[in-house]
């Protein structure tokens, strides 16, 4: 290993996805990936513990091994930007909605590939040389083509990035009380849940409950299973 060895993590819940990855740096010796993890609550203190340029992620993690709602993507990626600033992040994923590509976009991510865009895993050591060596960028066809034609979404209500975390912690701990997401974010309560309300006018609902359901309608956060109705609510 060089000074010039790119370290990399892969985020996905499924072990054999490593194998394949593995399979796709074959003909890059100066990538190596140093850590993975299977769910949400492992990549923080995988980031912790091994240096790291390139975290790749696949946005269906659960956020743990007992927790299967989907991990809050845009709290991890602020975490990590917040922490770990020299650390990239390219999504490898499915979903192909636009307003979800669109947050992520503007989140700060280096890279968004489709599972099914097969030069970009042909090229997966070229585009990761890319985005770290070179600040560059790597977008799926599809994703260029969803971005250019429907780059603002006039149907999907506008959030901030503050707000987008707030609906992702929501979505993956649906049972917590707001005083213990605020506690995540390190803001009060208050801040808290005027955000909440902020974002209840917005997608015309009332509760916590309603609103994640709204914003896996609208393509805003990853599907997974509905909380029930009556959630706690802010």
């Amino acid at each position: 290993m060089t000074r010039d060895t790119i370290h990399i993590a892969i985020v996905d819940d499924h072990p054999a996805a490593l194998r394949g990855y593995e399979s796709y740096l074959a003909n890059a010796p100066h990538i190596k990936i140093v850590g993975a993890a299977l769910c949400g609550d492992d990549v923080m203190p995988l980031l912790a513990q091994n240096h790291i340029d390139l975290l790749v992620l696949d946005l269906n993690v659960p956020s743990s091994r007992e927790n299967k709602s989907p991990y809050p993507i845009f709290h991890l990626i602020q975490q990590a930007a917040d922490l770990y600033p020299h650390v990239s992040v390219a999504i490898i994923t499915m979903y192909d909605e636009t307003p979800l590509i669109n947050a992520l976009i503007e989140k700060g991510v280096s890279g968004y590939i489709l599972k099914d865009d097969l030069h970009a895993m042909q090229e997966f050591g070229s585009i990761i040389t890319s985005i770290v060596r070179y600040d560059g960028r790597y977008w799926s066809p599809e994703v260029r083509r969803i971005l250019k034609l429907d780059n603002k979404n006039e149907n999907v209500p506008s959030l901030t990035p503050r707000q987008m975390e707030i609906l992702s912690l929501c979505a993956a701990y649906p049972e917590k009380p707001t005083t213990e997401l605020a506690k995540h974010l390190h803001i009060v309560n208050a801040t808290f849940r005027d955000h909440l309300t902020d974002i209840y006018l917005k997608f015309g609902v009332s509760n916590r409950a309603a609103a994640i359901i709204k914003a896996r309608q609208l393509g805003l956060i990853v599907s997974g299973k509905p909380p029930p109705l009556n959630d706690p609510q802010a």
